[in-house]
């Protein structure tokens, strides 16, 4: 919506046209390989695109908006795809990686990797994004279900402990909070309403929104390890690895998608980046880290039960609240 707002010029193509513009461009981007970052949100996500964006040959640029278009109109269907409209949508993602990579392109033509980190919700897309554009590597990170709730949680009680806890216990976030974000971002109804959950016997509150959310990416990101292996994913990542190692694992993932760094790169340039919180002044910064103290988790018995609960009437391949995706990169202990 923010991208909508501020946009300060709009370009215009019919749908018929959009290929042959595409087309044309091609040639001008024999040199710019792209990747894609794919996540559950609340994992770190900000803070890789930022990482890599120091790279000299690198250039990250953070969700554009085109592609969540795109899932939101996917997940909001009440009939499945059919072929051609597959087709039609990889057509449109193949013109928009291309449009984009041509705009980001002037911007700064020495940097020849251009990096686009998806919001969330489009790793429901991201097998027709590859064969979109196959040539891309991509990463998918993530966070263990406690860690990523807890988050959101914060985020969206405002850092009120008994404001969640009121408005959960008495289930006023299911009168008031869950028709609103259903309203505002479509993906949630695809999440709450999505067949394997709508059924589930927990409240429909704003913790079912948030936990189906994350089961459902996460077993779409591992069936995509199943069904395209070697390309979806080169690498995955987890919150708590990148915190943990900064710099060293933000290499060690930039080797496995055969991005050069230079043997002389200087790496506290991507450990400053740590020192500042990624969403500081947006929307989505944690309330629990603002100032000098960092609070306690919210997720208790309660919480860890609800999430045993939906994970066991998913009865999916994600069967556990730290499900660990296949190759996900980690640091040997020194």
């Amino acid at each position: 919506m923010a991208q909508r707002e501020n946009a300060e010029e709009l370009l215009l193509l019919p749908f018929d046209v959009l290929p042959k513009v595409a087309n044309a461009l091609t040639g001008t981007q024999s040199v710019v390989k792209n990747i894609f970052l794919y996540s559950t949100g609340r994992c770190g996500s900000t803070l890789m695109c930022k990482s890599m964006d120091v790279i000299n040959d690198v250039q990250a640029v953070s969700e554009p908006d085109v592609f969540q278009v795109i899932v939101e109109r996917v997940c909001t269907r009440t009939v499945p795809l059919t072929s051609d409209d597959k087709d039609e949508i990889i057509v449109l993602l193949r013109c928009s990686v291309i449009l984009l990579n041509f705009y980001f392109q002037q911007q700064d033509p020495s940097k020849r990797v251009i990096c686009y980190k998806f919001r969330s919700e489009v790793i429901f897309i991201a097998d027709l994004l590859q064969k979109a554009a196959p040539e891309a590597k991509t990463i998918f990170m993530y966070r263990d279900l406690p860690g990523f709730y807890d988050s959101y949680m914060n985020l969206v009680f405002s850092g009120s402990y008994w404001r969640y806890l009121f408005e959960t216990t008495l289930r006023l976030d299911a009168f008031f909070r869950v028709p609103k974000i259903k309203s505002e971002s479509p993906i949630f109804i695809f999440s709450v309403e999505h067949p394997r959950m709508i059924t589930c016997p927990v409240p429909q509150g704003m913790h079912f929104v948030y936990v189906a959310l994350w089961i459902l990416q996460m077993q779409k990101g591992f069936d995509l390890t199943q069904e395209h292996s070697g390309n979806l994913f080169h690498a995955c990542l987890t919150f708590n690895q990148l915190l943990e190692h900064k710099e060293r694992i933000v290499l060690k993932v930039l080797e496995k998608l055969d991005v050069d760094v230079p043997s002389d790169f200087d790496g506290s340039k991507i450990r400053q980046i740590f020192d500042v919180d990624s969403q500081k002044g947006s929307a989505l910064q944690s309330e629990r880290r603002k100032g000098n103290k960092i609070r306690r988790s919210w997720v208790g018995s309660w919480e860890r039960n609800l999430f045993s609960t939906v994970l066991g009437h998913f009865n999916g391949d994600v069967d556990e609240p730290d499900f660990i995706m296949p190759n996900t990169v980690s640091m040997a202990i020194d």
